[in-house]
């Protein structure tokens, strides 16, 4: 496993500094993030509907490189949009809370994992994958974004 996932962030890497960085900048943080999060819904879609390949090893290598290269591509994406949302005096404590918040959820995710054992197991966790995608994709695209950061926009009134 941890084979498969240390190619997984190799290939991602790789990807990241060549064809993501290049997409980003030439689809736009918002389209990119979008593609990122359907390609996520099409992914677990997939693994939901094909429970019978999980024991195929091919096929859970592809899914595990291929969600860790849409995770990098989500990152690639986010970023751009996160840095436009943070103004720059309170940036600091805007990305300690972030990175806070990513560790808490890691620790929510393995106990959700967990949880999702007595609700379904694995297949049911895809489901909700799914939702969750589905949910951040909605507010990605009814969201307003600014096009520039916000103290370009607007600057800090003396």
């Amino acid at each position: 496993m941890t084979t498969i996932a240390g190619t997984g962030q190799l290939v991602a890497g790789i990807l990241g500094l060549t064809l993501f960085g290049y997409l980003g900048d030439r689809l736009g943080a918002k389209r990119g993030a979008a593609i990122a999060l359907a390609a996520f819904i099409a992914l677990f879609t997939t693994m939901r509907l094909l429970e019978s390949q999980w024991a195929d090893s091919n096929f859970m290598t592809a899914f595990i490189i291929g969600s860790i290269a849409i995770d990098v591509l989500l990152m690639i994406s986010l970023v751009p949009i996160a840095m436009r949302l943070s103004h720059p005096a309170v940036a600091a404590t805007q990305f300690t809370l972030y990175m806070a918040l990513a560790n808490l959820g890691i620790s929510i995710g393995a106990w959700l994992v967990a949880l999702s054992r007595d609700h379904g197991g694995a297949p049911a966790l895809f489901v909700w994958l799914v939702i969750a995608q589905l949910a951040a994709l909605a507010i990605l695209l009814v969201g307003r974004i600014p096009q520039a950061r916000l103290d370009a926009v607007a600057p800090p009134r003396d």
